[in-house]
C-alpha cells in the first residue's frame, strides 16, 4: 500500500496549552517566530486587514486566537466545503479538501465517505481507503487531533491518518526587500509545504499494488477555509499551473470570505519560492 510519510515532528507535536495568555503559550508562540517563514520581520500590520499590531508578540497571540476561532466555526463536517482538488493521472486515487469531520468528540467517518461520494465529479470506486491529511496542531486543535488519532488507531483497515501541522506565516514577504526575501525562501519553515505537497502528489500518482485499494486523500484543518485554503492553493500553483491570484480567489470563494492573513502570508511565501526558485512560470503577479 502506498505510504504517505508523516513529517518528523508529527508524532510529537507541541504541548497542550489551555490559556491564550499563559506563559507557556507565549513561550511556544515566540518560538514559532524563529522559523524563517514565521519571522517577526515585517511586523504585524496589514492595511488590507485593518490590523495594526505593534509587535510580533501580538501576531503570535493572534495566531493562537485564529486556531481557536476556527474550531468554533467548524462545527461538524460541512459537505458544502468538500471539493475534489485533484485525481491521479491513470490511477484511481483522488484528493479532496474540507473541514474537520469531527462532532461531539467523534470522528464522522460515515458522513465523510458520503460527502466524498456526493461531491466527486465522477463516481468513486466501490471500495477505497481514506488517507486523512490533518493540518491540525497542538496550539489550538489538540482536542480534535486526539479524536482523529484515537479513531484511526482503532480502525486501521479503513485507512490512516497523517498529521502535518500547518501554521501559516506571521510576516508578509512583500514587506521585505527582494534580496532578503529570497534568502529566507531558501530556509525551511514550519509548514514544510513543499514536503507535504510532494508526498500528496506522489501518492496520487502511485499505482495501486496487488491486493491494495484506491486511496481517497482528504485534506482538512478545522474550518476547512484558511489552512486548508493555503494548502489547496499551494497545490494548484505547484502542480496545476494556476496563477497566484486565481488560486487565492478560489480559496476565498470556497471559504465564503477572505482567508486569514497568516494563511495568506504562508501562501505568498510559497508562491514567491516557487516563482523565484521552483521554475514555475504560471504564478504571475503576487500582491
Amino acid at each position: 500500500m502506498p505510504h504517505l510519510p508523516s513529517p518528523p515532528y508529527a508524532k510529537t507535536g507541541a504541548p497542550a496549552l489551555t490559556s491564550p495568555v499563559s506563559p507557556r503559550r507565549r513561550q511556544l508562540l515566540a518560538g514559532l517566530a524563529l522559523s524563517p517563514w514565521l519571522a517577526a520581520c515585517g511586523g504585524g500590520s496589514d492595511d488590507n486587514d485593518g490590523a495594526n499590531a505593534s509587535s510580533a508578540a501580538n501576531d503570535q497571540n493572534g495566531l493562537a486566537e485564529v486556531f481557536q476561532a476556527e474550531a468554533i466555526e467548524s462545527g461538524s463536517l460541512n459537505p458544502s466545503l468538500v471539493h475534489q482538488l485533484a485525481e491521479g493521472d491513470g490511477t484511481p486515487h483522488r484528493v479532496f479538501r474540507g473541514n474537520a469531520p469531527i462532532a461531539n468528540g467523534q470522528f464522522e467517518y460515515d458522513a465523510l465517505v458520503s460527502a466524498l461520494r456526493a461531491k466527486a465529479p465522477t463516481p468513486l470506486p466501490e471500495r477505497f481507503q481514506l488517507v486523512v491529511v490533518s493540518l491540525l496542531n497542538s496550539i489550538g486543535d489538540r482536542a480534535n487531533l486526539e479524536v482523529e488519532r484515537a479513531f484511526w488507531s482503532a480502525n486501521p483497515s479503513l485507512g490512516r491518518l497523517v498529521n502535518h501541522p500547518i501554521f501559516g506565516a506571521l510576516s508578509d514577504p512583500a514587506s521585505l526587500p527582494a534580496a532578503v526575501r529570497r534568502q529566507l525562501e531558501r530556509l525551511p519553515g514550519l509548514d514544510r509545504m513543499g514536503s507535504l505537497l510532494n508526498d500528496i502528489h506522489a501518492l496520487l500518482q502511485a499505482p495501486v499494488p496487488e491486493g491494495g485499494l484506491p486511496q481517497m486523500i482528504f485534506v482538512h484543518c478545522q474550518a476547512g477555509k484558511d489552512r486548508t485554503g493555503q494548502v489547496s492553493a499551494s497545490y494548484r500553483l505547484r502542480y496545476q499551473g494556476r496563477s497566484y491570484k486565481n488560486a487565492l480567489e478560489e480559496s476565498r470563494t470556497t471559504a465564503g470570505r477572505d482567508i486569514e492573513r497568516y494563511s495568506r502570508y504562508g501562501l505568498k511565501w510559497y508562491a514567491y519560492d516557487q516563482q523565484d526558485f521552483g521554475g514555475i512560470p504560471t504564478i504571475g503577479p503576487i500582491d
